[in-house]
């Protein structure tokens, strides 16, 4: 039950970010709005103002922002299909940057309200070798065998350096007093060095901006990446996931509690916002490719041949879906084997 709210927590969150992003450029450009949905099927709710319907739909797996003369001719000056190049390539490209913007606040959000890691006792592991060295919980690392010690980092990076068994003398911080103290490492099952610390947090604003757009800039070339390596031959369509394997994926993430949570919603909005921007019929990025066309010939193409290769480029999306789906399923083992 848990997966399945978090999954359209995640799905509609992710969905309403990219359809404001065409939604709000729409209407700050002047471009009439006949509806903004989230959500596809039957309406389970509705609301016509003036202008603008809006509606949420029972099946959270898309949306969309219906504006006049975007699929259709019309002669209304404030129409999509009368404006300039400029104002359609703006309101097209919005959604997507509008999942980029929320793929940062989670990220923000994430890196501050897990703060960053120092080097001060908040509590022990068992079998500790600083607990039995006489150490609380309180206590500020501040050297270990005369190396200073600033940061967490620094403080995992000396660790890592000692020999099991081996004395090192730690220097701490207890109440505006200095003391020192002898530890003896200890290995752990997976091999790696201990003295058995489990470290307090601080929020750090700094810290949290940096992380995020580090982590936002590794998303975005992970995805460059491996399309580069799908167009290369290098991955094939069982590295592809769909909707069966995000979900699984939520689940897993939820297990972890809200950072791991947050960390695969910022991924996801990240992929969305990528993906739509590929130059593939039916996608933003297509779209702009027409724009661009436009804007090179100084006169759109042909509706019927645009609105045409739309048309196969979406027949050919939802085949892919389907047979990613499938192969999803396949994985879960639900017809045995």
């Amino acid at each position: 039950m848990l997966t399945l709210l978090w999954s359209v927590f995640i799905f509609l969150l992710v969905i309403l970010f990219h359809e404001f992003g065409h939604f709000i450029v729409a209407k700050s450009l002047g471009v009439r709005v006949n509806e903004f949905s989230i959500g596809m099927g039957p309406a389970v709710f509705q609301k016509d103002t003036e202008e603008t319907k809006y509606s949420l739909r029972l099946l959270p797996v898309g949306g969309y922002v219906s504006m006049e003369g975007e699929d259709e001719a019309s002669d209304d000056p404030r129409s999509f299909s009368q404006s300039p190049v400029w104002k359609r390539m703006a309101i097209i490209v919005a959604g997507a940057l509008m999942n980029f913007v929320l793929a940062m606040i989670v990220l923000l959000f994430a890196f501050g309200l897990s703060g960053r890691q120092i080097p001060v006792i908040a509590s022990f592991p068992e079998d500790s070798a600083l607990e039995k060295a006489g150490f609380l919980p309180g206590d500020r690392i501040l050297s270990i065998d005369e190396e200073p010690i600033n940061d967490w980092n620094e403080l995992l990076d000396r660790v890592a350096g000692l020999q099991e068994g081996t004395p090192a003398v730690i220097r701490a911080e207890r109440q505006e007093e200095v003391f020192e103290a002898t530890v003896i490492p200890y290995q752990d099952a997976s091999g790696r060095i201990l003295v058995g610390i489990i470290p307090e947090t601080e929020k750090d604003p700094a810290y949290a901006w940096e992380n995020a757009i580090a982590t936002f800039g590794f998303m975005l070339s992970a995805m460059v990446d491996f399309f580069r390596s799908l167009f290369r031959g290098a991955v094939g369509l069982n590295d592809l996931s769909g909707p069966v394997a995000i979900v699984g994926a939520i689940g897993q993430a939820s297990a972890g509690g809200i950072y791991s949570v947050l960390l695969l919603l910022a991924f996801i909005s990240v992929n969305v916002g990528f993906f739509n921007l590929l130059p593939i019929p039916a996608l933003d990025g297509g779209k702009m490719v027409f724009l661009l066309i436009e804007a090179i010939r100084g006169k759109p193409l042909p509706v019927e041949k645009e609105s045409m290769v739309h048309l196969i480029g979406f027949a050919l999306l939802m085949l892919l879906i389907i047979v990613v789906t499938f192969k999803d399923v396949l994985r879960l083992g639900v017809f045995g084997g």
